[in-house]
């Protein structure tokens, strides 16, 4: 039985929104398990706690910490770049800027439509003239 390679268009878009446990995080990002439980501990990323030993956190709320990281990078040494296979999740700005595009364009078609051709020199003519 042979296996099918997974590449980027072959592989399903990750839900965002679902849970990973602190060590996939990790993974996901790069960054070591110990270095993402310090994040969680001091409130940088969150969390859900379903237990004090179970500690989950969402491709999300990764995504989020590691964008509110890369901001505040002052003086010193840079935030480690991601992985290069990492997806980021898609934003809400990006949805409401595409929305806006498309609904602008809309406008601008019937604007098109119900200007008044210009072919007669501004003059519109009548049969009673």
């Amino acid at each position: 039985m042979t296996e099918t390679p997974t590449t980027p268009s072959t592989m399903l878009a990750p839900d965002w929104d679902a849970e990973i446990t602190l060590t996939e995080a990790g993974r996901l990002s790069g960054r070591s398990p110990k270095t993402i439980q310090g994040f969680a501990a001091s409130g940088t990323l969150r969390v859900k706690r379903h237990s004090p030993k179970v500690v989950m956190t969402t491709r999300r709320w990764l995504d989020d910490m590691l964008r509110a990281q890369a901001r505040l990078a002052g003086p010193g040494r840079p935030p480690k770049p991601l992985p290069a296979d990492y997806q980021a999740p898609p934003r809400e700005e990006d949805i409401s800027t595409a929305h806006n595009n498309q609904h602008r364009a809309i406008q601008e078609q019937e604007r098109a439509m119900d200007e008044p051709d210009n072919d007669a020199g501004g003059k519109t003519w009548s049969a009673s003239s």
